[in-house]
């Protein structure tokens, strides 16, 4: 399985990451060049999971509505197979999939998602 990162904050490098468990390995991908929302544009994204022959991604981040939306659609649009597990994913403000009052609430997957249980990321 490979593992590509792309990766974001006010220290943009595995030393800078929170959580010291998930710092990219020497064999992973980082990816380069990468602005915006949609991870493939001006990046070396796109070269990279050709070269490696992959053609299905399993998509996962911090920003539901940023990151994993864009970078979603754009593999779409560029021919891949596209993953979004609902528990890989994280939202700046959660919908909920059961609204009653006294129930617990869970995030609800976008609607351009295809959900399974993984841990991978792209």
């Amino acid at each position: 399985m490979s593992v590509f990162y792309t990766l974001v904050g006010q220290d943009p490098t595995p030393a800078g990451m929170i959580d010291k468990s998930l710092v990219p390995h020497a064999s992973d991908f980082l990816i380069k060049g990468s602005g915006g929302a949609d991870k493939f544009i001006n990046s070396n994204l796109d070269q990279g999971l050709k070269d490696k022959g992959i053609k299905a991604v399993i998509v996962t981040g911090t920003s539901a509505q940023g990151a994993v939306g864009g970078t979603s659609n754009g593999a779409a649009q560029r021919g891949y197979k596209v993953v979004v597990p609902v528990d890989g994913m994280s939202a700046k403000t959660p919908t909920t999939s059961n609204t009653r009052p006294g129930t617990s609430t869970r995030a609800a997957p976008p609607p351009w998602s295809t959900t399974r249980r993984s841990r991978a990321a792209i």
